[in-house]
């Protein structure tokens, strides 16, 4: 029961610093430092969750759910929260000279948010939507 409530208190951590960096990428961007927004968001990630973005771009949307699910033993608040910097950062990318990056991210996302609305026993409306957002701009990058 000990080790069961120490990995539940260091889920809710990695999500606070999660939220805070989702924060932070999202103060960055819109003072139009992305670069050094995606660079926080890299580093941060390699060092809690010992993944960083060009390694969430060579995995399959399958391997990244399972790292995630390893990693947050399955915490869907936590998976949205990651889904929700990748988001970020594929809005942030400059639609013409990082095109591919941009969908890769996109479509990343996508299948977390998903997975997110499979696992949950509510309907979410900001993920439905979200959803629905990377949807309309996959088909617009075809």
């Amino acid at each position: 029961m000990v080790y069961r409530d120490y990995l539940k208190r260091q889920i809710d951590q990695l999500g606070q610093v999660l939220g805070k960096l989702l924060a932070d990428l999202i103060g960055l961007k819109t003072q139009g430092k992305v670069e050094q927004g995606i660079e926080i968001v890299s580093q941060t990630l390699k060092n809690k969750l010992d993944i960083d973005i060009e390694e969430i771009l060579s995995l399959t949307e399958t391997e990244l759910i399972e790292k995630l699910v390893e990693k947050t033993e399955s915490d869907n608040l936590v998976i949205g929260i990651f889904a929700d910097i990748i988001f970020e950062i594929a809005e942030s990318l400059d639609k013409g000279f990082e095109k591919e990056k941009r969908v890769q991210l996109f479509t990343k996302s996508l299948s977390l948010y998903e997975y997110v609305e499979r696992k949950n026993a509510n309907f979410s409306f900001d993920i439905h939507n979200k959803i629905e957002i990377i949807k309309e701009e996959l088909k617009l990058q075809d």
